[in-house]
């Protein structure tokens, strides 16, 4: 059932895209837009989200730290016995919402609600109100069959049982969660002291292996109950932060941005821009180290994700590299290093996450990016220069055996081509106002099958696998990005961005000091959290602070961006670290040879991250 739900999910998906792509060229080349497209597209997010979010439930996709449990793995009784807890806390959250949803599904079948304008056109509403209710009893579903499970493998172990409970982590863990209950208990009634305890909560909770949208939307709902102390509120409020915070035309950028990525991972766009860069580099010293740098470039520019940066150019890139002189360390630490600049050159997921919650123009994040994108290049390209050994590309320029080292015209045009065409269209596109990142997003999923197919690198059953595994994807960043909408609520309810706001005044704190704390606060958070929970929680709470000196927010967002992403060169999360070790397993890669590898790399994103708070008009100066 996950999974026919789930290819729905796909489905309708791919179908906004082609809706999109349609109302484009209505309106681009016959002046007649398609009437209700829009609202059509934002009312189908929230279905998406959980149509999707049972399979992604069902197979642990969820985003957590996993330092204190280890890789996640449900076969595991340690692992089951943490399960039964995440399980039961989730359902609880759903139980919540799911009545708030029934009852707007109800009102909305009732009075026939509509979406659009009277009389011109009328999208009735209830039945993406009932697809959600439909998705919430799912996932309900989904999590007593988990309970079930985790309890069968606990009661098979049952003659271990006592070393599990006794271990030194799940009595840790069980005594966190009774601390955590006895807190809640003796609470005084102060919504600035429940605001700030709760912060501190959510980072020893995040240490206990909790599922971090479990999290947020748990000590939302308890903490605005207890300040507001009518469950009313908090079950609107929560029902609100669920659906209609993530039901815009805006969050459709999501799930289609990450299908994109996916189908170009698979369609070897990465590979064939590291060819192009190493041939016309092929004589110049550390040429395949700053091939590897530019190719990253180009790269993000059509996909926006680190992660697949990190994927693509450790098959690519590693060996050429060992091949030519580089050490190991060397080679992995390149690949990883500038992987970086996935999330930071535009189109970038992380900026559109940020422009989401921040309330700023996607548009405008993506333009304040470039500067400070190609300089992060530049110095990543320099400094490949300056590691390279110096003799290990001399023997590579006089080689043909590459099969990308003596490429010709109609080679390089056939492999750039397509990267080049996507660039264009979508960063063309949104700068030349031609369509919003929305529908650039849209066009360029599109554009991405298309060329995949053409290439022949994807077939039908690996489009659709590529597809559904997008969407758990996708899911599992629209559940978090609407837990983040309900901790932004409690934050707001405990009032402390006006505390913030009166102890900046009280106290006028020195700008620099101020984001030297700031810089140090996300760096330490990047040891523990992704990407995009450390935008989703740390961006409430410091932009208020950001604002209060004057500074531009969207200068902020890829300052912050710029900062989050060290943590995916560090120990001991470092995703793109581990993501590089996944890829070449078969080479026993240690992680400690990642992490130095990509140190130097970590230099020079800090040398980036002074650069601007000195000198802010890097990232405005386009505007």
């Amino acid at each position: 059932m996950t999974g026919l739900m789930a290819s729905a999910g796909t489905l309708l998906t791919l179908g906004i895209s082609l809706l999109i792509c349609a109302e484009i060229l209505m309106r681009g080349v016959f002046n007649q837009p398609i009437t209700g497209m829009t609202e059509f597209v934002s009312l189908c997010i929230v279905p998406i989200m959980f149509l999707t979010l049972p399979a992604v439930v069902f197979t642990g996709k969820l985003f957590r730290v996993e330092l204190f449990t280890g890789p996640w793995n449900s076969e595991n009784p340690r692992h089951a016995f943490y399960g039964l807890f995440h399980s039961f806390a989730f359902l609880a959250i759903v139980a919540i919402v799911g009545q708030w949803a029934y009852s707007e599904a109800v009102k909305a079948w009732v009075t026939n609600d509509y979406s659009g304008v009277a009389g011109a056109y009328e999208i009735p509403t209830w039945p993406f109100r009932w697809t959600v209710v439909a998705g919430l009893f799912a996932v309900a579903i989904t999590c007593v069959a988990m309970i079930l499970r985790d309890g069968r493998l606990l009661w098979a172990g049952r003659r271990d049982l006592h070393t599990i409970l006794l271990a030194p982590r799940p009595l840790l863990f069980v005594g966190g969660l009774a601390l955590f209950a006895l807190t809640v208990a003796l609470l005084p009634y102060n919504p600035l002291l429940i605001g700030s305890v709760f912060i501190g909560w959510l980072f020893v909770l995040l240490a206990l292996g909790f599922p971090i949208a479990t999290i947020l939307l748990g000590l939302s709902a308890i903490g605005i109950n207890l300040i507001r102390e009518n469950f009313r509120i908090t079950e609107v409020t929560m029902g609100i932060a669920m659906t209609k915070s993530i039901g815009t035309f805006e969050y459709a950028v999501i799930p289609l941005f990450v299908t994109m990525g996916l189908v170009l991972d698979r369609s070897k766009l990465g590979e064939d821009a590291f060819h192009v860069a190493a041939h016309f580099l092929r004589r110049a010293r550390g040429g395949l180290a700053i091939a590897t740098v530019l190719a990253n470039a180009v790269f993000a520019s059509v996909v926006g994700s680190s992660i697949a940066s990190a994927a693509v150019f450790s098959r690519v890139a590693v060996n050429p590299m060992m091949d030519h002189g580089f050490s190991l360390r060397r080679a992995l630490g390149t690949v990883a290093g500038s992987s970086v600049l996935g999330m930071l050159i535009p189109p970038s997921l992380l900026l559109i996450v940020y422009g989401l919650i921040a309330e700023q123009s996607i548009g405008q994040l993506f333009v304040a990016a470039i500067i400070p994108g190609l300089i992060l290049a530049g110095l990543f390209a320099v400094l490949a220069y300056l590691l390279a050994p110096k003799q290990s590309d001399r023997e590579y320029a006089s080689t043909s055996d590459e099969g990308y080292a003596t490429l010709g015209t109609s080679e390089i045009l056939a492999k750039i081509g397509p990267i080049a065409l996507l660039v264009a269209t979508i960063l063309g596109g949104i700068y030349t106002g031609w369509f919003t990142p929305t529908e650039a997003a849209g066009v360029g999923l599109i554009l991405s099958v298309v060329i995949a197919f053409a290439r022949g690198s994807m077939g039908i059953k690996l489009f659709f696998r590529t597809a559904f595994e997008a969407g758990l994807i996708s899911a599992a960043m629209l559940l978090l990005m609407a837990a983040a909408g309900s901790y932004t609520r409690l934050v707001a309810f405990a009032q402390l961005p006006m505390a913030l706001n009166q102890w900046l005044v009280a106290t006028s704190p020195d700008y620099y000091t101020l984001m030297a704390i700031f810089v140090l606060v996300v760096l330490a958070l990047g040891a523990v959290l992704d990407s995009v929970s450390i935008i989703l929680v740390m961006t409430p709470i410091i932009l208020p602070m950001v604002r209060q000196f004057g500074a531009d927010p969207v200068w902020f967002g890829v300052l912050l961006v710029v900062s989050v992403e060290i943590g995916l060169l560090t120990p001991p999360f470092g995703m793109s670290a581990y993501t590089v070790r996944e890829v070449l397993s078969d080479l026993g890669v240690k992680l400690s040879d990642i992490f130095l590898g990509a140190f130097p790399f970590v230099l020079m994103m800090l040398l980036m991250v002074v650069l601007l708070i000195l000198l802010p008009s890097l990232a405005t100066v386009l505007l």
